[in-house]
C-alpha cells in the first residue's frame, strides 16, 4: 500500500471519527441527555423493555421450535419403523 493511498484513507477516517463525535452532541441522542423529559423517559423505558425482551423471546421461540421438531422427527421415525413392520408382516402372511 502506498503512502499516498494510506494518507487519503487516514484523512477519511479522521473526518468520519470527528463527525461521529459531533453528531450525538448536536442531537442530544444519549439516554442521559433525555432522561429528564417526560415523553422521552417513557420512550426510553419502552425501548429498553423491548430490547431486553426480544432476545429472550427469540431464545424461547427457538427452543420450543427445536423441541417440536425433535418430537416430530422421533414420531416420524417411530411411525416408519411401525409401518415397515406391518408391511413385512403382511408380506409374510
Amino acid at each position: 500500500m502506498s503512502a499516498v493511498r494510506a494518507g487519503r484513507w487516514g484523512g477519511v477516517a479522521v473526518a468520519a471519527a470527528a463527525a461521529a463525535l459531533l453528531v450525538p452532541a448536536a442531537c442530544a441522542a444519549c439516554s442521559s441527555c433525555t432522561a429528564g423529559r417526560g415523553d422521552a423517559n417513557i420512550a426510553y423505558l419502552a425501548t429498553a423493555a423491548a430490547m431486553g425482551s426480544l432476545p429472550i423471546g427469540f431464545g424461547v421461540g427457538l427452543t420450543l421450535w427445536l423441541r417440536k421438531r425433535s418430537r416430530d422427527m422421533e414420531a416420524g421415525a417411530a411411525g416408519t419403523s411401525d409401518a415397515s413392520d406391518a408391511s413385512d408382516d403382511a408380506a409374510s402372511d
